[in-house]
C-alpha cells in the first residue's frame, strides 16, 4: 500500500502536523509506503497545482492520496479524474473548514468534531469518518506538580488578542505564560480579525505577562514549567462559526501532561471537562477568578485534579490510537 498527502502546511502548523505530518510518520514506522506530495511550510489551503504537476504525482502508483483542508483552487476536478483513472481513492480531511464541494467528490472524509461532520449532507455521511486531534508526546511527559500556594498559568494559541480574554487581573501569585505565533502569524491575524487591533499583541492587558514565541522544539518544556493551562475566549466570539468548529486538540494536549485546566465553556471541551474533577469550565469573569484562586490555594487539589485530567486522555487520544484510526479508514476507503 502506497499512501500520499497534500497537506495545508509544514510542520509548524498545527491541523497538517497533526492531522498529517503525525500520520505520515506513523505510517512510515508501520512499515507502510507513505510520501508528502506537498506540505507548504505555511499555510495555504489553495489546491495551486498544474495538470501537468499532477499527472506525474498521479502516475506514482499510490493506492490513497489524503488532501488535508483544502478550500479553493484549480484544477481540483482534473486532480479527481486522473486520480479515478489510476485507481486512487481520494480522502478529504477537514479540519476546522470544510470545502464541501471538494470533500463530497472525495472517496472518504475525515473530520475531527461532530460539528463539522454534521455540516456534510446525509446522503454523504457514510463515507464521513471522525478521528480526534491526538496529543503528539510520547506519553511519558508528566507535569511534577509542587506544594507552593503560588503558580504560573499558560495559554497558548495561534491567534492574538489586544486583551486577554476573561481574566480581569493575576490574583496574587499567580503568574502567567502566553505561548503565542511569531510576528509573521500576528500580522496575518491582526488584518483579518476584527476583534484585534492590528499591530498590538495583548498590549491592552492591564497586567504583566510573559510571552513566547511558539517553537515545536521547546513547547513541551514552556508548558511543563507551568502549573494550569487556560483557554479562555471572549464572549463575543465564543459562539462564532469559526470558534464552535475548533476541536478539542488545545485541551487534550494540556490534560495529557496532567495540568489541572479552566475552559470556556466551548461545545468540544464540555465533552471531556467533568467539573472540579478533570477540570473547570468558567462562564464568566467571576467563576475564571475563583477557579485559579481555588487552584493556588489548594496545591493537593491541583495535583489531583492534573492527574485525573492525565488519566482522561492518555490511552484513548495517543498518536497510536489516532494512527491506528487512520490505517483502519484507509483500508475501508479502499474497500469502497
Amino acid at each position: 500500500m502506497k499512501i500520499g498527502w497534500i497537506l495545508s502546511g509544514g510542520k509548524d502548523v498545527a491541523g497538517a502536523r497533526i492531522q498529517g505530518w503525525n500520520m505520515h510518520e506513523y505510517l512510515l514506522k508501520s512499515g507502510i509506503e507513505s510520501e508528502i506530495i506537498s506540505g507548504p511550510e505555511i499555510m495555504n489551503t489553495d489546491f495551486h497545482f498544474s495538470k501537468r504537476e499532477i499527472n506525474e504525482f498521479t502516475n506514482k502508483e499510490f493506492d490513497v492520496i489524503l488532501v488535508q483542508k483544502i478550500q479553493s483552487g484549480r484544477n481540483f476536478q482534473f486532480f479527481l479524474d486522473m486520480c479515478k483513472k489510476n485507481n486512487i481513492k481520494v480522502i478529504y480531511i477537514g479540519i476546522d473548514r470544510i470545502n464541501l464541494d471538494f470533500a463530497i467528490s472525495c472517496d472518504g472524509i475525515i473530520t475531527v468534531s461532530e460539528y463539522i461532520k454534521n455540516q456534510i449532507p446525509e446522503e454523504y455521511q457514510k463515507k464521513v469518518f471522525m478521528v480526534f486531534d491526538g496529543f503528539e508526546h510520547d506519553g511519558e511527559l508528566q507535569k511534577k506538580h509542587n506544594e507552593f500556594k503560588k503558580f504560573k498559568l499558560v495559554f497558548t494559541s495561534n491567534i492574538v488578542f489586544s486583551k486577554f480574554p476573561q481574566i480581569e487581573h493575576l490574583p496574587k501569585n499567580v503568574s502567567l505564560k502566553i505561548i503565542g505565533p511569531p510576528e509573521k502569524k500576528i500580522k496575518k491575524f491582526a488584518q483579518k480579525l476584527s476583534f484585534n487591533k492590528k499591530g498590538k499583541i495583548f498590549s491592552d492587558t492591564p497586567y504583566d505577562f510573559e510571552y513566547i514565541l511558539w517553537n515545536l522544539n521547546t513547547v513541551d518544556k514552556e508548558i511543563l514549567e507551568c502549573d494550569v493551562a487556560v483557554i479562555p475566549y471572549p464572549d463575543e466570539i465564543l459562539k462564532e462559526n469559526f470558534i464552535i468548529r475548533k476541536s478539542s486538540n488545545r485541551l487534550i494536549m494540556f490534560m495529557s501532561y496532567g495540568l489541572p485546566v479552566i475552559v470556556s465553556p466551548h461545545p468540544e471541551y464540555k465533552k471531556l471537562i467533568k467539573q472540579g474533577e478533570n477540570g473547570f469550565i468558567a462562564n464568566n469573569h467571576s467563576e475564571w477568578i475563583k477557579y485559579v484562586e481555588f487552584l493556588r490555594d489548594n496545591p493537593d487539589k491541583r495535583k489531583e485534579i492534573g492527574q485525573k485530567a492525565r488519566l482522561t486522555v492518555i490511552d484513548k487520544y495517543s498518536l497510536k490510537r489516532q494512527g491506528s484510526l487512520y490505517l483502519n479508514i484507509i483500508k475501508k476507503v479502499l474497500k469502497m
